[in-house]
């Protein structure tokens, strides 16, 4: 049974990267052992879904859930997020706090996958906006 969940996930988290321009190369994201590089894992325990982040020979994260569209939400908001900061490097504005097309690009590409992720995430950025606004460096406060 564990073997069977955990390739359903991946063969989820496959359709999910070919879903995205240029996702493809982060069908090899999907692991279920850890690599010690700051990248995640999945984990099954009993019908627990395990997302595990280790550096190094040390845990840093570890979430669990037993709905395994939760698990492909945190699995694709760290694509998107990789995603969009590449766009952003890629078409930077001087004098634009960064945040402004990372946080656009990565709600656009969770969009493409579902909207609800995306409805998720805006939430969560607006949230972290209310604590830490944007700084436009070109701007005066």
């Amino acid at each position: 049974m564990t073997a069977s969940r955990l390739h359903e996930l991946r063969k989820s988290f496959d359709a999910l990267c070919h879903n995205l321009t240029a996702g493809e190369e982060y069908r090899s994201w999907f692991k279920t052992s850890p690599a010690h590089d700051g990248s995640a894992h999945i984990e099954l325990a009993g019908d627990t879904f395990q997302f595990v982040v280790t550096e190094r020979g040390s845990e840093f994260e570890r979430r669990q859930t037993k709905d395994a569209e939760v698990v492909l939400y945190w699995l694709m908001s760290h694509v998107t997020s990789d995603m969009a900061l590449g766009y952003e490097l890629h078409n930077r504005r001087p004098q634009e706090d960064f945040r402004r097309q990372y946080f656009a690009e990565q709600e656009r590409l969770l969009r493409l996958l579902r909207s609800d992720w995306a409805d998720a995430f805006g939430e969560r950025m607006r949230d972290i906006l209310k604590a830490h606004p944007f700084s436009d460096p070109g701007k005066a406060p």
